[in-house]
Formats: C-alpha cells, structure tokens, sequence
C-alpha cells in the first residue's frame, strides 16, 4: 500500500480541486507522478534507511513485565540513469526493497477452565453442548488478567511480516528535435503476513503488479504538440489463509473442506476470515493521446482515453461456513444467533469485463494580464459490467418481474455523463501579489 521508488520521481502534482476536463475518474483528488529520465551524465545513488524496536516506547497495550515487541524495518534501494547513445538514447533503472517484522501485541477475551464446563461465578451450571469442547480445545486459556466472570485475557505477541519489491526501468530515444519516446517497465512484489490474537492462523496476501507504459509525443508545429501513450498494467492479488496450528479434519463445517469461522460476540473469533481465500488478477490495457494546440490567447486541449478492463476473480463469502454467537452462554450450548455458508456446488469465480472512454476538450483562455478563464468539457462513458460466462442476472423490474429473469445487471447511468469545468484566476490589483481563483465543475 506504499508507493516505493522515491529516487525514481522527478515531479509530482496534488489536484484537489477545480480540475481541467483532461481529468476523469475522481472526485476527491487527482495525483499526477513523472518518472526521471537519463541525461548525458551519469547518475546513481544507493541508499537504506532502518528502524528498529530500541528507539520505541512501550505501547498501551504490552504487559507490563513483558519487553517491547521487537519491530524491524529495512527499506534500501538503488538507482542509476545516464546515457546509451549520448544526446540519443538514455536510461534509468531502479530498484527498492522493504522488510518489515512487526511485533503486535493482541489481547482476546477467552473462557477460563471453570466457564468451559459450564461453571461461573454466578448462576446455575450451564449443560454444554457435546459439540462444544472439541472447538473450546483450540481456544487458548487466559494467560493474564481474570474479569471474576468466569472470563479472563489471552495476551499473545506475534509479528507481522511484509517484504515488498519494487523495479523500474525506463529508456527515452530521442528522433530528433520533433519527435520523442520512452518505455517504462515498473514490477512491484509484495507480501503480507498477519497472525491472529489466538495464534490459530495467519492470513497472507500477496500481490504481483507490473505496468507497461509507452508514450510517443511529436512536435508538430511551434503551437502544436501532440501525446500519444499505450500501457498494460497487471495487477494480481491474492489473500490465503494458513494454519498455525492444524486442526482437526473432523471439525470442519463441510467434510474435506478447510476449517470454517466462529465468531463469539464480545469474546473471540476462531477461525479464518469468512471472506476469502480470494484471488483477483485485473489487466488494464490504456490508449490515450492528447493534441495541444496554442492559438492566439488560447490554450486549445483536445483528448481521449480508452480503457479496457479484464478481471478475472474470486470473492466469496464462508464458503467453508460461519457460525454467529452473540455470547458465550449461547456458544456453550451451540445455539448460534446466525449461519452462513456458501453451497458445495456454487460456483465462485467470475471473469469480468468492462471499459472506459472518455472526450475532453480544454480552452485556458488569458483575457488580459489580470484574468484568465478555464473552460472545459469532458465525456465519459463506463460500460456495464459484463461476467463472461454469464455468471451474473437481476431482476429486469422489481416491480413487474415475478421471477428473477436474466437480464443487466443496471442501465447504464453514464451514457449521458457530460461533465463541465468552469474557472477563473484573477489578479485585483494587478501587482501580482494577491489571485483571486474559483471554479465550478
């Protein structure tokens, strides 16, 4: 979730308001990043920054008498850029790793010897359920604090493991005065490893990014350049779920599947997420081109970009089952508030597709030295998704459709999805001292 690769930037731009009609896709805040690219003089740096436990303080949550859960950070790289063919061709590589291993400190609410068989404090004796031990067996005993109400805290230290790799490489050649291009290749590894408070399993993601981007911009005239650029961009992620200690087979919710989750409200979850394992391995492929065109007092921009996404992907919800308890006298006697599970036979990947493209054209007109006006339109359309399989169906109308007919899954609410910019930018008092900007969009 860390944009790596520092050396690797030339120039960054934050937009978080009034933005031209070359921007799309984003409400909140536009954030635009510029590679380096080699020179004629060689260039290199290599660097690590480290930080560890012996500098922290004691968190709010570590025993008293225990240390300080140790943490580890190591983030180091290396980059080098010059050139190929002098006044030519030139080239940049890049390269920045991360480790991390991050002591965490987790306190869980857990039943003490006497609740399990159904004895508190106060109260008659609970009769629990024969099903009961067998899952109680995985729920460690309190090991710190006792709450007097048959309940007590499991205070567990693990750490949590990320390793991330991050390259880029980019070439630039230039034609000659007119006419440029450069190929940027960027991979991006990573993987995340998270213990829970029970010490029963960890869930791991890991992902595999990598991006392709060629851009070609040709001078036309004095007043006339125009961008063309092309990328694939790859992003895969995948989220498992690994046993830190087996269980056994037989406490499965489904014979020969995994083991499901048990959630205990205001006391423990055993188990696995119920939201995985999920996979999503997403392909962008990205054709833009935007012509610039200066006329007199006007700064004309014209452009398009297509989008075409291929996502082929898994989501589910408890497909090996999850059972609800809103206490634990309700967990004693197996009396669940709620179950969900997914059917053997469901199917539970979908291959999705849908596009993207959009128009825009641009006008930042200067009308004298003091005021400058911005006006803009963009178009931009967004097709339905569609599962390749026809793995997906909706009602056509609530209202009038009995059965639940195959049909889109909605109508398609971009189809007219015009979008304006106004703004301005003024100087008062004409001493360049003071603006006065606002814009509409």
């Amino acid at each position: 979730g860390v944009l790596l690769g520092v050396d690797t930037l030339e120039e960054f731009r934050v937009n978080t308001n009034s933005y031209s009609a070359a921007y799309g896709r984003s409400a909140g805040g536009v954030i635009s990043a510029v590679t380096k690219a080699g020179t004629n003089q060689f260039h290199g740096s290599l660097f690590e920054f480290v930080r560890n436990s012996s500098f922290d303080a004691k968190n709010f949550f570590d025993a008293a008498t225990s240390p300080i859960p140790p943490f580890r950070r190591n983030q180091f790289g290396a980059e080098a850029d010059g050139a190929i063919i002098k006044n030519k061709t030139f080239f940049l590589a890049s390269y920045e790793g991360l480790r991390q291993r991050l002591g965490v400190t987790s306190r869980t609410v857990v039943p003490d010897a006497n609740a399990r068989q159904g004895i508190f404090p106060t109260g008659p004796r609970i009769a629990v359920n024969p099903a009961v031990p067998a899952y109680l067996a995985l729920v460690p005993l309190p090991n710190d604090r006792s709450f007097g109400d048959g309940t007590g805290e499991y205070v567990s230290a693990a750490s949590q493991a990320v390793d991330e790799n991050f390259f880029v490489g980019r070439i630039d050649h230039r034609f000659n005065d007119k006419t440029t291009v450069f190929g940027r290749f960027t991979i991006d590894r990573a993987s995340v490893a998270i213990p829970d408070g029970l010490r029963f399993v960890q869930a791991e993601t890991k992902s595999d990014n990598r991006y392709f981007t060629f851009e070609t911009t040709r001078v036309v005239t004095e007043r006339l350049v125009n961008t063309a650029r092309f990328s694939v961009n790859k992003s895969n992620s995948d989220g498992v779920n690994n046993y830190l200690r087996a269980p056994d087979p037989s406490l499965s919710f489904f014979p020969g599947r995994p083991f499901g989750q048990i959630s205990v409200t205001g006391f423990f979850s055993l188990g696995p997420s119920r939201f995985g394992p999920s996979f999503s391995d997403q392909t962008l492929y990205q054709f833009s081109n935007d012509l610039s065109w200066v006329r007199g007092r006007h700064s004309l921009k014209f452009g398009f970009d297509h989008r075409f996404y291929h996502l082929p992907t898994s989501r589910p919800q408890s497909p090996y089952g999850f059972y609800q308890f809103n206490g634990l006298t309700d967990f004693l006697q197996a009396r669940p508030a709620s179950v969900e599970l997914t059917l053997p036979e469901s199917q539970l990947n979908r291959n999705w597709r849908q596009s993207m493209t959009a128009f825009f054209v641009q006008d930042d007109i200067r009308v004298n030295r003091r005021l400058s006006l911005n006006i803009g339109v963009r178009y931009e359309r967004v097709s339905v998704p569609e599962e390749t399989n026809g793995l997906s169906s909706n009602f056509r109308n609530v209202i009038t459709d009995k059965l639940p007919t195959v049909g889109p899954m909605f109508t398609n609410p971009s189809n007219r999805n015009f979008a304006p910019r106004v703004g301005f930018a003024w100087d008062p008092f004409g001493s360049g001292k003071t603006s006065i900007r606002g814009g509409f969009g």
